[in-house]
């Protein structure tokens, strides 16, 4: 009866550090996928001629638990209004329409597919 309790128990350790294991990869590649998308979107945001504030001023956030890892990419202060405007077009003063700028969707289809594929790849080499 004691070696019954005793795998138990070594089965337990082990599924436990595996699971911290694959937290542990999961959030690097959450971390580094929010830190290549805000590079992306300061590379491809539309800038004006004399001061780019609005490429400039994307940022990211982590958010980690004990086993939930997520990143929020965010446009700054000042500027998180004119995503939605600059991404779907917007009606201008004289009635006409201003141009779709589309530079989020692809970055967050690009992250979306190399977060899935970076955890594949670590949970692989773990095993």
């Amino acid at each position: 009866m004691s070696t019954g309790i005793n795998l138990d128990k070594q089965m337990r350790e082990i599924l436990d550090q595996y699971a911290l294991q694959v937290n542990d990869a999961v959030k690097e590649a959450v971390t580094d996928v929010a830190k290549e998308s805000v590079k992306n979107l300061k590379k491809t945001s539309p800038k004006r001629k004399g001061g780019g504030d609005y490429a400039k001023g994307w940022k990211y956030q982590v958010e980690s638990g004990r086993l939930t890892n997520s990143a929020t990419v965010y446009g700054g202060k000042k500027t998180y209004p004119l995503a939605h405007l600059l991404e779907h077009g917007h009606l201008m003063r004289n009635g006409k329409r201003g141009g779709q700028r589309i530079h989020i969707k692809p970055v967050e289809d690009w992250a979306k597919e190399e977060l899935e594929k970076r955890i594949r790849q670590e949970v692989e080499g773990i095993t």
